[in-house]
């Protein structure tokens, strides 16, 4: 199992300068100040392919402030299937149900990201 500490590094050295380099893959949220919030929110892994159908994995979701602070939001952040024939999810746990290719959404105040998910 991959430590939190080691899973927010991972996060920090890899995921979040991604997320400053392709914009379109993070979001970012204004407070009602007009500050921003949250600047980016990241998974912990993009690996989102099933082999099988009952199969499920677990993903964190890591939001990113301006300030370069970091949370994890897993528990706290809204999880939508955009295809729950496909795949559900509950707080970060993705599992397969059929076959077939969809996303996967998570937000936290006002910012969100998705991952493309595949059971085969």
């Amino acid at each position: 199992m991959i430590s939190s500490s080691s899973r927010l590094s991972f996060v920090a050295a890899v995921v979040a300068p991604l997320c400053l380099a392709f914009a379109s893959g993070c979001s970012s949220s204004n407070d009602s100040t007009g500050s921003a919030t949250v600047a980016a929110l990241s998974f912990d892994s993009t690996d989102c392919a099933f082999g099988s159908a009952g199969q499920t994995k677990q993903f964190h979701v890591t939001a990113h402030a301006p300030d370069g602070k970091m949370s994890d939001v897993t528990e706290t952040a809204q999880w939508n299937s955009a295809d729950t024939n496909t795949v559900t999810v509950v707080k970060g746990f993705v599992t397969g149900v059929h076959t077939g290719i969809t996303d996967v959404q998570v937000t936290y105040q006002g910012a969100a990201n998705s991952v493309n998910c595949k059971v085969q």
